[in-house]
């Protein structure tokens, strides 16, 4: 490039390291950081989309390693590094590690700590059923002057739930002022897994009601370019759960509502299944009869 006129710079370099890490080619990225070395140095921006390829891909001890030679040549993680780090302990069973990095942050660098690192945290703490611990965190996010936003609180609900707690989670719900899909989300899921899908429909129509199935496209492009993984909604379990109940006229009717608001695909599921609830119940009826 020199001998062209062209000066190396390390943002062009880090543009071509991104687009190799973000397409799952972070072997050749960091063949690429070694091989140009002596010309480019590799900076923060460079070490960071590093360790989100090996994250990406699984990689989780080369992504320390990358991580450690990061902070020998003294480039301190920034926020994105940490959470990118942070998930994909979390993801890989090393809640404590990943604990330990977090705590590491709050002892050194507690400013950098905002909204997205706690709502990372809590969200895995919750996963995990670490409602105390989660509680904490929580608190200290409160208290630093930073509000959660629905995310945190569909976390904390899910948890509760997850728990068999559901009077604390129902207080939580009733305490959000403008709840969304996140925050439905969390309930419905709980009350699944305790096998609740009376409740479960019941969240659900208010959900529908209220029209916050509208927002689920957005949130899933808010989700998506933060670079998280959208959180999944298992359907066939609603559908299963509640099958075992009176159900087929409550489907036709969700089915309309779905169509209402254009959610068209999903509809089509709920009306064929309350068709399928239908003819299963006439054959009920004749064998009875019979």
């Amino acid at each position: 490039m020199n001998g062209f006129g062209y000066e190396y710079k390390v943002e062009t370099f880090n543009k071509v390291v991104e687009v190799l890490c973000k397409n799952k080619l972070v072997l050749e990225a960091k063949h690429v950081v070694v091989k140009l070395k002596d010309c480019i140095e590799p900076d923060g921006v460079t070490y960071r989309w590093l360790i989100y390829g090996f994250c990406d891909v699984g990689d989780l001890i080369e992504a320390s390693n990358v991580w450690n030679l990061m902070v020998d040549e003294g480039f301190e993680p920034d926020v994105d590094a940490i959470e990118i780090m942070l998930e994909t302990l979390f993801k890989n069973n090393k809640l404590d590690e990943g604990l330990k990095l977090f705590q590491s942050m709050r002892v050194k660098r507690m400013d950098d700590l905002g909204l997205s690192t706690y709502r990372l945290v809590i969200k895995w703490l919750c996963k995990r059923g670490k409602m105390g611990e989660s509680y904490v965190v929580f608190e200290e996010m409160q208290m630093r002057g930073i509000k959660p936003d629905n995310e945190v609180l569909g976390s904390i609900i899910y948890g509760l739930m997850s728990r068999g707690r559901m009077n604390e989670a129902y207080k939580v719900l009733e305490g959000v002022k403008n709840a969304d899909i996140c925050v439905y989300h969390g309930m419905i899921k709980g009350l699944l897994k305790l096998k609740k899908p009376s409740e479960a429909t019941q969240v659900f129509r208010e959900m529908i009601k209220r029209g916050k199935s509208l927002e689920a496209t957005k949130y899933v492009e808010r989700v998506i370019d933060r670079g998280h993984e959208v959180p999944r909604f298992d359907y066939n379990k609603f559908l299963h759960y509640f099958s075992n109940e009176e159900g087929v006229v409550m489907f036709e009717v969700m089915a309309e509502k779905l169509r209402e608001v254009g959610l068209f695909d999903l509809a089509d599921i709920f009306a064929r299944y309350g068709q399928k609830m239908a003819t299963r119940d006439r054959r009920r009826n004749r064998a009875t009869e019979s």
